[in-house]
């Protein structure tokens, strides 16, 4: 359990679920663009502080937050999906034919 207090000097008390679900809507929302190194919610370079408090909830909490690939918008620096099985295809024929990794 977290507690906070308001302006109101009133106490809110969250419970570990609440904690972990408003620190995922933080990591969704405040990602760090590939392209321009910025976080695409509030514009400022590298992690934000938001980001990086999250991050802390997960640490303390020894659990691992939940990932959207392309979030970070990897497209923009020409990264491109790559299908695993297809790759771990040419690398067995590569090596069959005595290629750079055999």
């Amino acid at each position: 359990m977290s507690a906070e207090l308001n302006a109101n000097q009133e106490v809110r008390v969250y419970s570990e679920a609440q904690q972990l679900a408003t620190a995922q809507n933080v990591l969704d929302t405040h990602v760090t663009s590939s392209a321009t190194g910025r976080c695409l919610a509030c514009g400022v370079l590298g992690p934000c502080f938001r980001r990086e408090t999250a991050m802390a909830v997960y640490s303390v909490k020894r659990w691992l937050p939940r990932r959207i690939p392309g979030l970070s918008q990897p497209e923009r620096i020409g990264a491109r999906r790559v299908d695993l099985a297809k790759a771990a295809l040419r690398v067995g024929r590569m090596r069959l034919r005595g290629g750079p990794h055999a």
